[in-house]
């Protein structure tokens, strides 16, 4: 037996794995090294700023001249891999075990996936680069159109799919052996297929060391960059002066609030900031695209993307061999060798990131997740903003704008001289600080997490570090950072992250090898197995020849598709007894064990859990549904799907189903995989009641999922009102001049109100799918539209006409008319109508779960879906109370921002 076989048990007995650590504990090999590296590092520029500087940039002409091949294309092989892995036969591995399902919901999966992997950096560079590359070029004229277009192009070819394929290689190799494998969840594991148990020693601390030392270094140049361009807006906006006190005191901030952030766990803190920056991002975005050339940067996305897809072949082996520019090393050190050795230096902190968060999710999901979310948020943003700065300088009459941009020596100056060219600088330019501040905080509160928890030994793939070692490392990187900016500034900071890449691009090599291997391995035994399914079962029969046997009632099976409910009559009429007579054998040999009943995301299942004290067993029969097989052309689309009972064991669904077999069949299957009858404790489990809870006994059984759910609940109504508060006023804005156009506007929406909410639904679903933003959201936030519409045309009508006319002869325009005058004493009515905008999405989005399982109004449909079963009383009061919770807790948000944005003579 390989050791890959044989590998997850040994490591689980050994002093770093699950069985021998009980709490999070430090691991004082990778702590000590890396720690002691990162405080040499910062002493040094420190103590010899010149020397460190002069020092970096000697190595990094070295590593340009003798590796720079190396890094162009380990970036391009990994990018095939990984697109490779999803498209292939190993697409359909789940990144954990087989009954796994997400933890987090698709919208907040893609907010933390760009707001952890993409950082400051990006808001700066996404004007310096365009510009730069437009006005000098690696090849060819500067200034010209096409210089123009492949400026675009190398943005988003620095930015795009070949570093965020660096990402899905690490996210998807720890996800799959912290939880499928059940190794530690660190890049040791991923060389445990290399290496087997030597992943424990010496070469695995080597390992993670490299990796903590390439974050630290990864999230310092971010922050510097982030600190040095954000001090320059806070010039602008306060009069902060440029210098290295600002910018440590912006460090300190961002250092406390990641702190706080990575204290409070995931879930938490992480979570919502992201989702907050992404929706500030996109605000930010908007506002120039509306207020720039509209049309023009429309335009020039779309060329952007046609330039991005066909000078991606020949960018991605790019190495200007031929060149006889002596200047090219220098354009090759500063952009391509620095962005592929920006992205190594992230890979592994990012892709620790990515697998906490992807549990569940399969690898096909995973690489297009990983490779086409990013890319639509970096498309958007290089192309509205390099285009936007590419217009001032191609058409603008603002002489001076390139030389602003590409002379400042790095990207701080550009996105700023770009915003004062738009109206409202102020609170334009303080919004970008505010969404600056969160893309660091984002990344560097994710680092400090994923630093501290590689240098502990934990308890399992989703235990945490202890708080004191996040704030520890989050410490660290300001310390760093503040030091390498004071040897040399960005530029420091950038031979420092090529240089501390380099240890980490040969271990990613080792990373693919391990994982490929890995997943061969699982594939072929599970086709194997499948393969080699024994006649007996297959057949279902208890006749001793097996095939031979009622061959007619075997195609009566193969041609008849159970429904749901005679698959639970089968569950407590043959599984459970079965596994109640092998509970009963096992205590007359000494071991105990249990039979539970109870059910995971609204699927029964039966399961025979063990209680001695050796080697885990877990054999659980539980309920799915499958699409109905092609060949049975008699099924009406109301039964397109059937019931199946498939076992899982701890490693995961077993993928056969078990409807049909005999008692005496189903007592052989469990003991199949009985490992030699010495069975063990299986993981800590609440078991479900069979009988009917009290209420409050009920909540306190269910309560992480009552929890879940609410915030489910709370979060896609949230998105659901600004929606239509977005959708309700832009409508209002363009149509409350016009009396007919008003009318007409409110009256469609009152009408598409009227529709019936399960109809539009089930037509959607026809459309999209079971998706929750294309089959759901579209309806739900339609349903929230009029009151926001009607009030806001109406408050906005409402203006005297007097003080209209007083405003116009005072000169004020139309836009400052419209935001100084008629918005403000449209707000107390525009705020009523949000109130009950916000009532309707809560309450017509648990309808919503007729479509998809998500939020609270799953446990009503439920109750109705079961009634007369158990706790269908308690499912349908929980849907009722929790939904009206929510209801009230935006109603109160709203109260609070009625109290603080009007005058108290209009809060009646």
């Amino acid at each position: 037996m390989t050791d890959l076989e044989t590998g997850p048990a040994v490591l689980d007995e050994g002093p770093d794995g699950p069985e021998g650590v009980r709490r999070p504990v430090l691991n004082r090999p990778v702590f000590v090294s890396s720690a002691v590296i990162t405080l040499a590092v910062t002493l040094w520029c420190v103590v010899a700023p010149g020397n460190a500087e002069a020092v970096l940039g000697s190595v990094v002409g070295w590593v340009t001249t003798w590796f720079g091949w190396y890094y162009i294309a380990l970036t391009t092989v990994v990018l095939v891999f990984v697109v490779f892995l999803g498209v292939s036969r190993f697409g359909r591995v789940r990144l954990g075990p087989e009954h796994s399902r997400p933890e987090f919901s698709t919208g907040a999966w893609a907010a933390m996936l760009f707001a952890a992997g993409i950082g400051t950096d990006l808001m700066f560079y996404a004007v310096y680069e365009p510009v730069t590359q437009f006005l000098d070029p690696p090849t060819g004229q500067g200034g010209t159109v096409d210089a123009a277009r492949e400026g675009s192009a190398w943005t988003l070819f620095h930015y795009g799919v070949s570093g965020w394929g660096l990402y899905s290689l690490m996210g998807m190799a720890l996800a799959y052996f912290a939880y499928r494998m059940n190794l530690p969840l660190a890049v040791r594991s991923a060389l445990y297929p290399l290496i087997g148990k030597r992943v424990d020693g010496p070469v695995g601390h080597a390992v993670d060391s490299a990796t903590v030392l390439g974050t630290i270094f990864g999230v310092a140049t971010s922050l510097g960059i982030g600190v040095v361009s954000l001090n320059v807006g806070l010039e602008l906006v306060l009069g902060v002066p440029s210098g290295l006190a600002a910018q440590a005191a912006l460090v300190v901030l961002a250092v406390v609030i990641a702190t706080l952030s990575a204290v409070s766990g995931v879930d938490k803190g992480i979570k919502v900031i992201s989702q907050a920056n992404v929706l500030l991002a996109i605000v930010l975005a908007a506002f120039v695209l509306v207020t720039g050339r509209t049309a023009d940067l429309l335009n020039s996305l779309v060329l952007n993307v046609g330039d991005y897809v066909r000078l991606f072949p020949g960018m991605t082996m790019q190495t200007f061999a031929y060149s006889q520019d002596g200047d090219i090393n220098s354009w090759m050190s500063t952009w391509t060798l620095f962005f592929w050795a920006w992205w190594i230096a992230w890979a592994a902190f990012v892709g620790l990131f990515l697998a906490r968060i992807s549990r569940g999710r399969t690898i096909k999901q995973f690489v297009a997740g990983t490779l086409l979310i990013p890319l639509s948020y970096i498309v958007m943003w290089v192309s509205i903003f390099g285009n936007a700065a590419l217009d001032e300088i191609r058409r603008g009459d603002n002489v001076d704008f390139g030389r602003i941009v590409s002379s400042s020596g790095g990207p701080d100056q550009g996105l700023w001289a770009l915003l004062q060219e738009y109206p409202a600088f102020t609170f334009v330019a303080g919004l970008a600080i505010v969404v600056g501040l969160l893309f660091y905080v984002t990344s560097a509160d994710s680092g400090a997490l994923v630093m501290a928890n590689l240098s502990s030994r934990l308890p399992s793939a989703d235990a945490d570090a202890r708080p004191w070692l996040r704030v520890f490392w989050a410490t660290a990187t300001g310390a760093l950072t503040l030091a390498i900016l004071a040897a040399g500034g960005i530029t420091a900071l950038q031979y420092a992250t090529i240089i501390v890449g380099l240890p980490f691009a040969f271990v990613m090599i080792g990373v693919m090898w391990g994982l490929h291997r890995a997943l061969s391995v699982e594939v072929e035994i599970t086709e194997s197995r499948d393969a080699a399914m024994p006649g007996v079962l297959s057949g279902r029969s208890d006749s001793p020849g097996g095939g031979r046997g009622p061959w007619r009632a075997r195609l009566r099976r193969v041609m008849s598709f159970p429904d749901r409910a005679r698959a639970e009559a089968y569950l407590a009429e043959v599984v459970e007894p079965a596994l109640e007579e092998v509970r009963a054998e096992l205590a007359g040999h000494d071991t105990q064990a249990v039979v539970r009943r109870g059910a995971e995301e609204q699927q029964p299942y039966v399961e025979l859990v063990s209680d001695g004290t050796e080697r885990s067993f877990v054999y659980r029969v539980q309920h799915q549904q499958a699409p109905v097989p092609v060949y049975s052309g008699r099924v009406s689309h109301e039964s397109d799907v059937y019931s199946r009972l498939v076992v899982f064991l701890l490693d995961g669904g077993q993928g056969y189903d078990v409807m049909g077999y005999t008692h005496t069949q189903l007592i052989d299957d469990v003991l199949d995989h009985c490992p030699g009858g010495n069975v063990s404790p299986a993981p800590d489990e609440r078991p479900l009641p069979v009988n009917g809870l009290p209420f409050f006994d009920y909540l306190s059984a269910y309560r992480d999922q009552i929890i879940l759910r609410t915030e489910q609940h709370f979060q896609f109504s949230a998105y659901v009102i600004l929606g239509a508060v977005v959708i309700g006023l832009l409508i209002a804005v363009l149509t409350y001049q016009s009396r007919f156009s008003g009318n007409f506007a409110i009256s469609t929406a009152a009408i598409a109100f009227t529709l019936p909410a399960v109809a539009l639904f089930g037509f959607l679903v026809s459309v999209f799918g079971q998706s929750l933003f294309g089959a759901v959201y579209p309806p739900v936030v339609l349903y929230a539209l009029l009151p926001v519409l009607r009030n806001g045309i109406v408050g906005l009508q409402s203006a005297d006409p007097a003080v209209i006319d007083a405003a116009r002869g005072m000169g004020v325009g139309r836009f400052r008319m419209l935001w100084q005058i008629r918005f403000p004493i449209a707000w107390p009515l525009i705020l009523a109508g949000i109130r009950v905008s916000a009532q309707l999405a809560v309450g017509i989005f648990a309808i919503g779960a007729f479509v998809v399982d998500v939020g609270l109004g799953t446990y009503g449909f439920s109750a109705l879906d079961n009634l007369g079963s158990v706790n269908t009383g308690n499912q349908a009061i929980v849907c009722i109370v929790f939904v009206a919770l929510v209801a009230l807790v935006f109603d109160a948000l709203f109260v609070i921002v009625r109290y603080f944005t009007t005058p108290r003579g209009s809060r009646a």
